[in-house]
């Protein structure tokens, strides 16, 4: 989840709702923390197929351009 929520890290923060099962509704939106939050702007989460790795951009300094490929 994407979204710029009052109290957020900056301009796009990056989310995670769980739910227990398909048949219960999302819980409350955590943020995933300074580590992967900036005040810049984080977007387009996608877990990799054995969802250990978090790959998502950013404009955040230290890549190469306006929109980086970044992983955690």
């Amino acid at each position: 989840l994407e979204t710029s929520r009052a109290g957020g890290a900056g301009k796009n923060d990056l989310y995670l709702c769980t739910r227990p099962s398909r048949d219960v509704s999302f819980g409350k939106p955590i943020s995933l923390g300074p580590i992967i939050n900036t005040e810049h702007d984080e977007q387009a989460p996608c877990l990799s197929r054995d969802g250990k790795t978090l790959l998502f951009y950013s404009d955040r300094p230290g890549g190469q351009g306006h929109a980086d490929i970044w992983m955690s």
